[in-house]
């Protein structure tokens, strides 16, 4: 039998219960899982469309950091439901991994030669200078209070508001001071890619170029798109009623930090640091800093990296500091590390990386079980659709509408015979995505006559279009969203080669 995927969900989610109620405290919290976040877009929208959620408090981390932030604009559930609704529909717009991930030129463009490296690192080492002033000229602009300092602009210089200033930190391709290749750099990539994601079948390859650069990628145009004015104001977050909580990790001080809704970093125990505040949106790219994937972010003179190293599922924050009575945790990866037959055989770094994965799979499951102890909902897969990394919008769009399956499941507590069956659907499109797809690398036009034109398609993809249109039929149990009768009928937005889609 499955592990079951809440508890106390009546209580929690009752209908009508609004943030009036004095007696109790709505609150999200929203684990990190990089692009598996398509889960959470989807597994939100059941909560706010039927049992009518009004979180008071929203904490975050990693990816769960960019709805959290979202959501946080409005007090009114209406306009969080459509914010979500308008994230739901951008996630799975996304057509390549570069949207979300877009390499290093370092990393895209490996060294052939090891003479090429160390002239690369005579160069590096001549602008360290330079480019350690040009940082805390940058550092200073993304302060949201007036100081400045002496490499500060001059007045009347035109500067974009700090909210614009943030994804262009963040993007940024400008040249770094060279790290040491030490004991602390291998501890800081163990600790993060693992969670993450694959990096590649060999971890060393990435060593190489970590030598001397701070991580393999930068946040591709989604980041960009989603702190846009199009998507998202800071100036509200401090003032909508909504409590946020933007979790990240300290290199130096090795302590959970969070931003809050007014731009102030605070301790575990929500007290504030020293220091000026920063505008809210600078909180998302340090939360989603996964060590080695994301540069650090700096503010007040510590680098952050992603709050999931700490606390991936950051309840105790929304319990024990922010009075949340009946929290609802959206988790975005099954639990489980996954296998990997001859993982012991494999050299030092494997190893270290498999067993690092393997630890960070049992904090998570320690997290999920203090939740489950203080009666929180917990809405969490039960199969992976897809890894952190993977941008695929057939895949997107199945993990988003299992969101909303698990999500509906709870409020309606179906049986495990039922919980069953929708898994094996799951299953049933992904292997037809899998036939789809190898059948595109063979023949770009393959499926441009849509699933109903039999002819010429593998009898191995008919049948399993028939079994899922089977299972759809048969299903009564009011869990499936919108749309689903239209599964078996059409294919997953596969990606042609050459970057089409069907």
């Amino acid at each position: 039998m499955p592990r079951p995927a809440w508890s106390g969900l009546r209580p929690l989610l009752g209908r009508g219960h609004s943030r009036e109620d004095p007696e109790e405290v709505q609150g999200l919290v929203m684990a990190g899982g990089g692009a598996r976040a398509s889960f959470q877009t989807g597994a939100l929208r059941h909560p706010y469309e039927r049992e009518r959620i009004a979180p008071a408090v929203i904490t975050a981390a990693s990816s769960g950091s960019i709805l959290g932030a979202l959501l946080a604009q409005f007090e009114d559930p209406a306009e969080q439901e459509a914010a979500l609704r308008r994230v739901e529909d951008l996630w799975p717009s996304m057509r390549t991994n570069a949207d979300m991930f877009t390499e290093r030129s370092w990393f895209s463009r490996p060294l052939a030669h090891q003479h090429v490296l160390e002239t690369l690192r005579e160069a590096e080492e001549r602008t360290v200078e330079r480019t350690r002033r040009s940082h805390t000229r940058r550092r200073a602009s993304w302060r949201t209070d007036d100081a400045e300092d002496e490499d500060a602009p001059a007045a009347g210089d035109e500067r974009p508001a700090p909210q614009e200033r943030t994804p262009a930190l963040a993007m940024a391709e400008a040249p770094v001071e060279p790290l040491e290749f030490n004991a602390d750099l291998v501890h800081q990539l163990m600790v993060g890619l693992p969670r993450f994601g694959r990096i590649g079948s060999d971890p060393t390859a990435a060593f190489r170029g970590l030598e001397s650069n701070r991580s393999l990628y930068r946040p591709g145009p989604l980041l960009e798109r989603l702190l846009s004015r199009d998507f998202f104001h800071s100036e509200p977050v401090g003032s909508s009623g909504v409590a946020p909580r933007c979790a990240f990790v300290g290199l130096d001080s090795g302590e959970p930090r969070s931003m809050r809704e007014d731009g102030r970093i605070v301790d575990r125990d929500d007290r504030p640091l020293d220091g000026p505040g920063f505008d809210v949106a600078m909180g998302t790219p340090a939360s989603c800093s996964v060590p080695g994937v994301f540069e650090p972010v700096e503010m007040n003179g510590e680098w952050y990296v992603d709050g999931g190293i700490r606390e991936n599922v950051p309840v105790e924050a929304a319990i024990k500091n922010l009075g949340v009575t009946r929290p609802c945790a959206i988790i975005s990866s099954p639990p489980g590390a996954a296998p990997n037959p001859g993982a012991g055989r494999g050299g030092v770094l494997s190893i270290l990386f498999r067993v690092e994965s393997i630890r960070a799979d049992e904090s998570e499951r320690d997290e999920i079980a203090y939740a489950r102890a203080a009666g929180a909902t917990v809405i969490e897969p039960e199969i992976l659709v897809h890894d952190a990394m993977t941008i695929d919008p057939g895949l997107l769009s199945i993990n988003r509408d299992y969101g909303r399956i698990r999500a509906a499941e709870a409020v309606g507590e179906a049986p495990c015979e039922v919980q069953g069956v929708h898994r094996e659907m799951i299953r049933t499109r992904l292997r037809a995505w899998r036939l789809g797809k190898a059948l595109l690398e063979t023949d770009p036009h393959a499926l441009d006559a849509g699933p109903d034109a039999t002819r010429g398609l593998p009898d191995e993809l008919i049948g399993t279009k028939r079994a899922l249109r089977a299972m759809v039929e048969r299903d009564d149990g009011g869990c499936l969203p919108a749309g689903h009768d239209d599964w078996w009928s059409r294919f997953e937005r596969h990606r042609r080669p050459g970057g089409a889609h069907v």
